[in-house]
C-alpha cells in the first residue's frame, strides 16, 4: 500500500509539472501582436526633439508630428482605433534599449535603417527618405566646405548615423575632425550658438528645424537616410503590420498628404 501511494504521488507530481509545461509553452506562443491586442493599446517610441517628425506642441504639451501620425495609423491598423496609442518620447540613445527591454512595441523616431541595425532590430520597409546628412555652421565662421572642417569640432547626437557618415567623409576629404556627442538636437544647436562646436551635423530635414539667421548649411548632403519602423528582433508579425500600413499609405497617396501637413514635401 505504501508503494502504491508513492507511485500515485509521483504520477500527480509529473502530471502537474506537465500541466505547467503546457501552460508555459502556450504562453510562449502568444505573439507580440496578440499581446498588443489583448492589452488594448499600442506603445510607440517617438522623438520629442525632432520637429516636424516628433516634438511637443508648445500650446498643448502633446507630442505631435509626422512620426506620430504614422503611429496613429498603425494603431488604427492593429486595434481599429488611432486613439488606442501611447506615445513615449525617446532619444537616439534610448530608443533601441527601450525596445529591447520590452518597454515599447515599436519605434517610429527618424530611425535610419542600416545593415548594422538590422542585426539588432526588425525594420519595416522605408516610410521616409531624407536627402542626407547636412552640416550647419555659423555664417561668420568662415567655414564653407568640408575641407574647412579640418581639426574642427563636429557636434552630433549620440547613436545616430551622422557619426559614421561624418567620419567617413572626413577620411575621404583627407582631414581630421573631433566628434562631440550630445543627447538631443537642441543641445547640439545650443553648443553651436555658444561656439562650443564648429559644426552641427545631422539629417538635413531635421536641421531645417534649427535654421536661423546666424547659420548656414555647407557642402553637399551626405548619404541619403531611409527611416523605418522598428520592432524587437524577430517580431515578424509586427513588421508585417507596419509594412501593410506603409504600403497602404503609399498606394492611396495619403502618405504625401501627411508629409505636406508637416512641411516635409
Amino acid at each position: 500500500m505504501k508503494n502504491i501511494w508513492i507511485y500515485i504521488t509521483a504520477a500527480v507530481l509529473v502530471l502537474s509539472l506537465y500541466g505547467c509545461d503546457k501552460q508555459e509553452i502556450a504562453a510562449s506562443k502568444v505573439t507580440a501582436l496578440q499581446t498588443i491586442k489583448d492589452r488594448g493599446f499600442i506603445v510607440v517610441g517617438v522623438k520629442g526633439d525632432a520637429c516636424k517628425f516628433g516634438c511637443k506642441d508648445p500650446n498643448t504639451g502633446v507630442l505631435d508630428g509626422f512620426d506620430i501620425d504614422m503611429a496613429k495609423t498603425l494603431a488604427k491598423k492593429i486595434l481599429g482605433d488611432e486613439k488606442k496609442l501611447v506615445t513615449v518620447a525617446v532619444t537616439a540613445a534610448s530608443r533601441g534599449v527601450m525596445l529591447n527591454d520590452d518597454k515599447l512595441d515599436y519605434v517610429i523616431a527618424t530611425f535610419t535603417i542600416t545593415e548594422d541595425r538590422k542585426k539588432d532590430f526588425s525594420f519595416s520597409n522605408p516610410y521616409f527618405t531624407d536627402s542626407g546628412i547636412s552640416m550647419m555652421v555659423k555664417k561668420n565662421s568662415g567655414i564653407r566646405s568640408i575641407k574647412d572642417l579640418n581639426n574642427k569640432r563636429i557636434g552630433v547626437v549620440a547613436n545616430t548615423t551622422a557619426i559614421k557618415v561624418m567620419q567617413d567623409a572626413a577620411t575621404e576629404a583627407g582631414i581630421k575632425i573631433n566628434i562631440i556627442e550630445y543627447d538631443i538636437y537642441p543641445w547640439v544647436k545650443k553648443a553651436l550658438n555658444a561656439d562650443d562646436i564648429d559644426c552641427f551635423a545631422t539629417n538635413g530635414i531635421i536641421l531645417q528645424s534649427y535654421m536661423d539667421e546666424s547659420v548656414i548649411l555647407i557642402g553637399d548632403k551626405l548619404v541619403p537616410q531611409q527611416y523605418g519602423i522598428a520592432s524587437k528582433k524577430g517580431n515578424s508579425e509586427l513588421t508585417q503590420a507596419a509594412n501593410e500600413v506603409i504600403e497602404s499609405l503609399q498606394q492611396s497617396g495619403e502618405i504625401n498628404n501627411i508629409k505636406t501637413k508637416w512641411g516635409l514635401l
